[in-house]
């Protein structure tokens, strides 16, 4: 199976100077559209899947897909596979999602003779990890009512796990970004209503609370900011009086910065001092007064529709009334169907140095973790599936070369919609991955902070025509070397935390090469309640000594913001960055810089380069400015770029920036559909053409009508 794209030459190629100061490699180029991946020959021999009826292997006819897989491999120690391949059909429109779905190298297709799994449901498969909760009886314990609010009393049911044959759950142990048990996937049990997530109840029901005193003093401090490691403080509020019977109580909150989140769970509680005491480990950063939190997952606080509480000891969920419910016991305990707990905690798929395999049409829907884990794998797409309710990562693809998702749909997962990573850093060997035409979109509903829709990492990858929006985290986070991000449309990203960017990047001056062009950015800025976040958000966000990217050829609509103000750049201590021919409307600024003094930068570098890590003559061949890389900071070239109703240009500028053929224009300017004419787009150096080309396409798996 070969990946096709007519924008990738040689490897031997990758070197290109732009300007005296900068060098990119140019190992991809534009396209008509996006990556295409080769057509799957006829198989010559066809498995079918059904779980409705009885295997019968005389006929190719299973009931699972491992004893599909099984037959196959049967089939390959007899001999290569039949020219074409096989491909195993999944015909039924639900398929229960009970075990990890495993996958090695005896399980590869060949060149020629792929194996694809594929979904013939209408309108595809669907692998479930739900349950649905149909038997609710309204709450008529008298112990239990008197726990409830007022308000919410006569409005709570109540479902019995137990009688669905449920006899263990996992532990309320969620995580976070800077959680003490580790950033990763733990199982995340939600609750529907059709396609609607209803809330864990909590308190307060919108906004947060603030710690009050710290009561450990052990002296630390981050950058002179002082805190305390150990989570014991006092709260601003009287609420924890309501709080005495409830178990499992967890906090969610930005313990020391209000970039870094994780959530805690509640060890004890003195309603009389206001005292808290959290269970171990602690938040990584540690705490300090007047950091915002609040309570979630209390049967007490149960007073909103919808809202739900989890009782894992006794295996009850109790959950508040909808609009639409009954409010009085039917008689029959029969409330509407449609209620569904995520519940499966097996990754979905786990393949390990697998070759020459597709996965087409299939969903995977109300999980309570991961989706897909590729690891070490070569020639493996994921072509028009659809990815919506889980608890973790939608899929994660780790080493190996060549494999992608297209043309799929993410929706509503707990965190990453894609992880991708792939190359050789040392070497930079090309990892070729790739992401196109995909659409992702409220995602980080777990963990909100850091899971952006796709992370990148590696050497050579490719993100390309997607169309990332309306989540809580950034749409991509990238690190490594020779990425290109090309033809996506981002917006109403970050839309919690602070000091971020739709696209972020942290921390080594040698993630250099990466290429951002013909993208279109906006409404990026504001949090989701529409406040300002202290800091900033930017559309592309430079932190910590990042260095040598390329941005050219993007349009940024109200992009960047904050009460310390990014612009729709942010470049945080890097240089030799290079930003031509993109054009800016109504931002507050077209970049921001928060400079490096040379002490504090040549500290800095000189940990990463040279590296034992790195071949550093291979990168100094292709990064030639790595060998002054100590001797200055800050400097960065602008030129050819049109701003249009900004209210800065490059406020905060370092002196050795370049600034030059720039065009600002202050006056009021006029978005036609929200978008600039294409007279402008071309005074700003874009070609309109290529610019009309940008987001999704139609391909096999999705259609757009044609326009007129």
């Amino acid at each position: 199976m070969n990946v096709v794209s007519s924008r990738m030459i040689s490897p031997v190629m990758r070197l290109v100077v732009l300007t005296a100061m900068i060098t990119i490699p140019l190992s991809i180029r534009a396209a008509e559209s996006g990556i295409r991946v080769a057509d799957l020959p006829k198989p010559s021999l066809v498995l079918e899947v059904n779980t409705s009826n009885p295997s019968n292997p005389d006929k190719n006819v299973f009931a699972t897909l491992e004893q599909a897989r099984d037959a196959i491999r049967a089939l390959k120690k007899k001999g290569p596979l039949p020219p074409g391949g096989v491909a195993v059909k999944v015909q039924s429109s639900s398929y229960p999602l009970q075990n990890t779905f495993a996958l090695g190298p005896e399980d590869s297709g060949e060149e020629g003779a792929p194996i694809s799994y594929q979904g013939c449901g209408s309108p595809m498969t669907t692998i479930t990890g739900w349950t649905e909760l149909k038997l609710f009886s309204q709450v008529v314990d008298v112990a239990l009512l008197a726990r409830l609010p007022e308000e919410a009393r006569g409005k709570v049911w109540q479902a019995s796990l137990g009688s669905l044959g449920i006899t263990k759950l996992p532990p309320a142990r969620l995580g976070g970004y800077a959680s003490g048990r580790g950033f990763h996937t733990t199982p995340a049990l939600r609750l529907f209503a059709g396609e609607k997530e209803l809330p864990l109840a909590r308190w307060p029901n919108q906004g947060n609370i603030s710690i009050g005193k710290l009561l450990v003093e052990d002296g630390h401090q981050i950058h002179e900011v002082p805190g305390s490691n150990i989570g014991h403080f006092t709260c601003t509020s009287d609420r924890l009086t309501r709080w005495t019977e409830d178990r499992d109580i967890i906090l969610y909150g930005y313990w020391f910065w209000d970039w870094a989140d994780s959530r805690e769970l509640v060890k004890s509680i003195n309603p009389t001092t206001k005292e808290i005491i959290l269970e171990a480990p602690f938040h990584t950063y540690g705490f300090r007064s007047g950091q915002p939190f609040h309570a979630t997952n209390l049967f007490s606080e149960i007073d909103q529709p919808g809202e739900w509480y989890l009782d894992r000891e006794t295996l009850t969920l109790y959950m508040h009334s909808l609009p639409d419910w009954p409010h009085k016991n039917r008689g029959d305990n029969q409330s509407p169907s449609g209620v569904q707990l995520t519940m499966a905690t097996a990754t979905a798929i786990v393949a390990e140095n697998l070759e020459h395999v597709r996965f087409q049409r299939l969903a995977w829907d109300g999980s309570a973790v991961d989706g897909i884990h590729l690891k070490n794998c070569r020639n493996v797409v994921i072509e028009g599936c659809k990815f919506s309710r889980l608890g973790g990562d939608a899929v994660r693809i780790s080493g190996g070369s060549d494999c992608g998702v297209v043309s799929s749909d993410f929706q509503q997962l707990g965190r990453s919609g894609i992880i991708l990573n792939g190359g050789d850093r040392k070497s930079l060997v090309p990892g070729r991955h790739f992401v196109t035409n995909c659409d992702l979109h409220q995602l980080s509903r777990v963990d909100p902070t850091y899971t952006p829709a796709v992370l990148v990492s590696g050497v050579g990858n490719i993100l390309a025509h997607n169309r990332i929006h309306d989540m809580a985290s950034s749409a991509m986070r990238v690190s490594g070397n020779d990425h290109v991000v090309e033809f996506n449309e981002v917006f109403n990203v970050v839309l919690e935390s602070d000091d971020q960017g739709a696209v972020d990047m942290w921390g080594d001056p040698t993630y250099r090469g990466n290429i951002f062009r013909y993208n279109l950015w906006r409404d990026i800025g504001r949090n989701g309640d529409g406040s300002e976040p202290k800091l900033g958000h930017a559309a592309i966000r430079f932190d910590d000594a990042i260095s040598g990217q390329l941005i050219e050829h993007n349009q940024f609509i109200r992009c960047g913001g904050g009460i310390q103000g990014f612009g729709a750049i942010q470049i945080h201590g890097g240089r030799d960055h290079l930003v031509r021919q993109n054009l800016f409307v109504a931002c507050p600024a077209v970049a921001t810089f928060d400079a490096w003094k040379l002490e504090r930068w040549q500290a800095y570098v000189r940990t990463y380069f040279p590296s034992p890590a790195l071949d550093n003559e291979r990168y100094l061949a292709r990064y030639p400015s790595l060998e002054t890389l100590a001797e200055s900071t800050n400097g960065s070239e602008f030129h050819g770029n049109l701003a249009l109703q900004c209210k800065a240009f490059l406020p905060r500028k370092p002196v050795n920036t370049i600034d030059h053929g720039n065009q600002v224009e202050p006056a009021q300017y006029t978005l036609v559909n929200d978008r600039p004419a294409d007279a402008d787009l071309q005074r700003a150096g874009i070609d309109p053409t290529q610019a009309a080309k940008i987001g999704l396409y139609s391909d096999a798996w999705r259609q757009f009508p044609k326009p007129h």
